[in-house]
C-alpha cells in the first residue's frame, strides 16, 4: 500500500440536499438538463469555497411515473447521476414515485438504473438499515420496505454525526407557500421518531421548509407545474459542524414563476424578493423561456404594457395575466364590460353580484324606479320562482350516507363503516394504503360506478376481489326523511371473467327498482343526483387532481 492511499478520506463538512426531480418520460428533458447544468455549476463552487469534502444525498423521486420508462428517460437518469458522482460522493435513496409500492413483486426504477449504471461514487441505499460513510452514520427510512425495519437513533453512538434519511410526510409542513400547513396523526408521530437525529433530510414535499433547525425539505430541485410556481426551487447546502442548513437556488430558465405587482412601485418576484416595478421591467432576471403569472393587485397598474414590456425583453416567455384586486362599481361600467373582461385580455377579475346587479339597473330599467325598490323587488321575484325548484332539489344536496356494507369488492374483504354523524370526513392512510379504492366502493355502491370505470364499457374483472367470483355491497342513505338502501351483487364469470352487476333499491322498504337498469339510474339520480356531482362537490379524490396537475406537461 503506497502512501498516497494510506491517508483517511477526510470528514465530510458539507451536505448538499437534493429531492424530488421528477424526471418524465418524454417531456421537459430540454429543462432537466439545463437545470443539471446550473446544479453542477452550483456543486463545483460549493467544493471551490469550502476546505472539506462535499457529500451529496438525494432524497427520493427521481422519476415521475413509477414502474414507467423510456429510453430518453433512462439517457437523462444515467447523465444525472454520471454527472453527480463526477463531482462529489452520492447517497441516493427511493421515493413512492419510483416504485409502485402497492405491488411489492415489481421491480423498482432506481434499482433497474443502478443495475447497469454503477458509477463508483454513486451508492443507492434501497433498503431501511444504518449505512457509516466516513465521519457520518446514515440512518435509512426506505419506502420500500416495513416500518418494523426502520433504524431508530439509540443504535448509533452519540459519538457519531446520525443523518436520517426519509421520503414522506413528516410534522406540519406546506405543500406551497401559499397553502395553509397540513399534518396527521402519522406525520406527527414521523417527527417525533425523527427528532433526537442530529440532521434530518427529507423528501416527497415540493415547497422546501424547516420543520426544525436540523429538519428540512429541501422541495423538488424543477417546479413541477403552476401549483408550485410560488418559490423558488434548489437545493440544501447543510453545515455539518452546525448542524443546520440554508437554502441555495438553481436557475430554471424554464421554470413556472409568479410575480406579484403590488403597486406602481414595487414587485415581489417568486424568490421572495422585492424590486421596484420600473427596475424589475427594465433589467429584472426573468426565466427566458418560462411560464410568467403575472398578478395585478392595484388596478391603476397597465397590466397589458406589463406584459407587452415583458414579452419585449423576453419574446420566448409565456406571460399570463392575473387580476386580483376588489372590484368596485365604476360610472363607466356595463354589464359587458364587467362580464366579459376575462374573454377580452385574457385576465382574470373579481367582481360581486351587487355590481352586476347595479349595472343592469343602470341599463335597463327605467329611471323612476329607484335601485333600491327595485333590487327587492328582483330578490322577491328570484325567490318565489326557485323556492319550488330548491325544494325538488332538496334531497339531492342534503342526503347522508348512514351504513355502508361490503364483501369482496376490489382487493378488500369485509368491510362495514356507520356514518353517526354529518360534516366532514378525512380518510388518511400511508401512500398505497387503498385510499383510492374505499372511495371507489363508495362510488361503486351508490352510482354504479367509479373513477376508474363508467357506463358504457364492461364492467373491470377487478371489482371483485381477486380469487373469489362474486361481490357485494349495501349502502344505507337518509334523504328527506326517507331510508334508501342500495344493494348491488357483482358475479364474474369463471371463463370470460366478465363482470355481472345486479342492482336492488328501496325506499322506506319499499322495491323502487326499474325493469331495465337506465331506469334504475334514473330514479337515483334524481335521489342523489349524479356521480360527477358527489365527486366534484363532495369528494376530494387525488385522482381528481392529476388532470389539473398534469396540464403542463
Amino acid at each position: 500500500m503506497d502512501a498516497e492511499s494510506a491517508i483517511e478520506p477526510r470528514p465530510f463538512a458539507t451536505l448538499v440536499h437534493i429531492s424530488d426531480v421528477h424526471v418524465r418520460l418524454l417531456a421537459r428533458h430540454d429543462e432537466f438538463r439545463h437545470v443539471f447544468a446550473h446544479l453542477r455549476t452550483l456543486l463545483q463552487h460549493v467544493k471551490a469555497t469550502g476546505t472539506s469534502d462535499v457529500l451529496l444525498v438525494v432524497t427520493g423521486d427521481v422519476f415521475h411515473t413509477k414502474v414507467e420508462l423510456t429510453p430518453e428517460s433512462l439517457l437523462l437518469a444515467y447523465d444525472f447521476f454520471d454527472m453527480l458522482g463526477a463531482e462529489a460522493p452520492t447517497l441516493v435513496i427511493a421515493g413512492n414515485h419510483d416504485a409502485l409500492l402497492c405491488n411489492p413483486d415489481r421491480e423498482d426504477n432506481l434499482s433497474a438504473v443502478f443495475a447497469r449504471c454503477r458509477h463508483p461514487n454513486v451508492t443507492f441505499l434501497r433498503d431501511s438499515g444504518i449505512f457509516p460513510f466516513r465521519n457520518l452514520d446514515i440512518h435509512v427510512f426506505s419506502v420500500l420496505g416495513t416500518p418494523d425495519a426502520w433504524p431508530t437513533r439509540e443504535q448509533s453512538s452519540k459519538t457519531r454525526c446520525a443523518v436520517a434519511l426519509f421520503h414522506g410526510a413528516v410534522g406540519r409542513y406546506q405543500c406551497s407557500r401559499q397553502t395553509m400547513a397540513f399534518s396527521t396523526e402519522a406525520s406527527m408521530s414521523m417527527k417525533q421518531r425523527l427528532m433526537p437525529y442530529d440532521m434530518v433530510l427529507l423528501g416527497d414535499i415540493h415547497q422546501w421548509q424547516f420543520l426544525a433547525p436540523h429538519m428540512a425539505y429541501a422541495g423538488s430541485l424543477v417546479a413541477q407545474n403552476e401549483g408550485e410556481r410560488d418559490s423558488a426551487h434548489g437545493v440544501l447546502l447543510w453545515d455539518v459542524a452546525t448542524r443546520t442548513a440554508v437554502f441555495a437556488p438553481v436557475w430554471n430558465d424554464y421554470a413556472y414563476v409568479l410575480c406579484t405587482v403590488q403597486s406602481d412601485d414595487h414587485v415581489d418576484l417568486w424568490d421572495g424578493t422585492r424590486m421596484p416595478t420600473h427596475d424589475w421591467i427594465q433589467k429584472g432576471r426573468m426565466p427566458v423561456y418560462g411560464r410568467c403569472s403575472l398578478v395585478v393587485r392595484d388596478r391603476r397598474v397597465p397590466a397589458d404594457d406589463l406584459r407587452v414590456a415583458l414579452r419585449r425583453r423576453f419574446p420566448n416567455m409565456s406571460v399570463k395575466i392575473l387580476r386580483d384586486e376588489a372590484t368596485e362599481i365604476r360610472p363607466d361600467d356595463s354589464i359587458d364590460s364587467l362580464t366579459n373582461t376575462a374573454m377580452t385580455d385574457g385576465s382574470t377579475r373579481t367582481v360581486d353580484a351587487e355590481a352586476i346587479l347595479h349595472a343592469y339597473w343602470s341599463e335597463n330599467v327605467t329611471q323612476q324606479i329607484g335601485y333600491a325598490t327595485w333590487r327587492e323587488e328582483m330578490l322577491q321575484h328570484w325567490k318565489t320562482v326557485t323556492e319550488s325548484i330548491h325544494h325538488r332539489e332538496e334531497s339531492a344536496r342534503l342526503w347522508q350516507i348512514q351504513h355502508v356494507q361490503a364483501a369482496n369488492v376490489f382487493g378488500y374483504g369485509e368491510l362495514d363503516w356507520v356514518w353517526s354523524q354529518t360534516g366532514v370526513f378525512v380518510l388518511t392512510g400511508a401512500n398505497s394504503a387503498g385510499k383510492s379504492t374505499l372511495v371507489d366502493v363508495l362510488t361503486l355502491l351508490l352510482f354504479g360506478k367509479c373513477a376508474r370505470w363508467s357506463h358504457g364499457v364492461s364492467i373491470p374483472s377487478e371489482v371483485v376481489r381477486h380469487g373469489q367470483s362474486r361481490a357485494t355491497g349495501r349502502v344505507v342513505v337518509q334523504v328527506g326523511g326517507h331510508q334508501l338502501v342500495i344493494t348491488r351483487t357483482f358475479v364474474r364469470h369463471p371463463s370470460t371473467l366478465r363482470v355481472k352487476m345486479d342492482v336492488h333499491v328501496t325506499v322506506d322498504g319499499v322495491n323502487r327498482t326499474g325493469r331495465e337498469r337506465r331506469e334504475t339510474d334514473q330514479f337515483l339520480q334524481r335521489f342523489l343526483g349524479t356521480m360527477e356531482d358527489f365527486t366534484f362537490l363532495s369528494c376530494c379524490m387525488q385522482v381528481r387532481q392529476r388532470g389539473f396537475c398534469d396540464m403542463s406537461q
